[in-house]
């Protein structure tokens, strides 16, 4: 399942119901979403990231996120992701 809005960030926890895997992240979307709700508590994409990660870590379900580059998934890891999407190394 994909959080592309700040809506899906917020309510993590009651996306995370049985059948569901994983959560990933839609990082332009979820973007957009953000500059719409400006006086919003999640101003970034990686302040979603951190509250996804703390609402499903008591859950089985994994968070997935586009890291782009493997120099950044060590502070990914950190929040809480466990799955990583990364382009090829050069």
């Amino acid at each position: 399942m994909q959080v592309e809005s700040v809506s899906a960030a917020t309510n993590a926890r009651k996306l995370a119901k049985p059948g569901v895997d994983c959560l990933s992240f839609g990082p332009a979307d979820l973007t957009f979403s953000i500059e719409s709700y400006p006086h919003h508590s999640l101003k970034t994409v990686d302040d979603c990231v951190r509250h996804v990660c703390d609402q499903l870590a008591d859950t089985d379900v994994a968070v997935c996120y586009r890291n782009g580059t493997p120099d950044t998934r060590e502070k990914y890891a950190e929040m809480g992701v466990t799955v990583f999407l990364e382009g090829p190394r050069r």
